[in-house]
């Protein structure tokens, strides 16, 4: 099953489970399609509850919990970040415009990580990893180029925020690529990424409501049409 909604400058990932567009950057949804939407969701909420109690499935195989929450990232903080002390609305355009170039790379299609995992282990194939790798990949460059942005100072809760929300999955994705090596930690880290993989998605809300209450309106081509799938 597979649907698109509008989405501007941002992607959406629910928990790793997400085919669609919606709509960013103060651009307002129907209010008809709302009670649609709240299904469609309540939909994916119930694909993800469905991967996970596959994986804990397997950990319990093996009289095992997940235990992976445990692993440790870098959590960045707001002084890690390069703040601009203007706070003018060409410092909040031209922070858009990065953000937009940092996110376009998610505009392709890439398939549910954790599913691609469950899928290798199944059939004691290493080289259908190369997903989460790829994933892996994009996750790094986005990351290393939003702590190089100039960001307005009024908006370095929610930068730090998207930062973190790459930042703590990386090493999820890492030991799930690494699966065939440790499946123990591969499948903990699977379960877990599961939880934590919403975050993304929370962060870049939080840049939509900035870029809303600073009312900006921003041109039809600045949008991104970003796809996750849900089959």
């Amino acid at each position: 099953m597979k649907k698109k909604l509008a989405v501007i400058l941002l992607i959406v990932l629910v928990l790793v489970a997400v085919l669609g567009v919606l709509r960013w950057l103060g651009l307002q949804q129907e209010s008809e399609k709302e009670e649609a939407d709240l299904t469609y969701y309540q939909s994916l909420l119930d694909k993800e509850r469905d991967l996970e109690n596959i994986v804990a499935s397997r950990l319990n195989q093996k009289g095992l919990t997940a235990t992976a929450s445990d692993k440790s990232y870098t959590r960045y903080q707001v002084g890690n970040l390069k703040i601009n002390e203007e706070v003018s609305e060409a410092t909040i355009r031209q922070y858009a415009t990065d953000i937009f170039r940092i996110l376009k790379p998610y505009e392709t299609v890439r398939p549910n990580e954790a599913e691609v995992m469950v899928a290798a282990l199944n059939n004691q194939n290493q080289s259908q990893l190369a997903p989460i790798q790829k994933t892996i990949n994009m996750h790094k460059l986005a990351l290393t180029e939003l702590l190089k942005l100039s960001v307005p100072k009024d908006a370095q809760l929610v930068h730090v925020r998207l930062v973190n929300s790459l930042s703590q999955v990386i090493p999820l994705l890492e030991n799930m690529a690494n699966i065939f090596n440790n499946p123990t930690l591969g499948l903990e880290s699977g379960q877990e990424y599961l939880k934590r993989a919403s975050s993304f998605f929370w962060a870049t809300e939080n840049i939509n409501v900035y870029f809303a209450n600073h009312n900006l309106i921003f041109p039809k081509e600045a949008s991104l049409n970003l796809y996750f799938n849900l089959d």
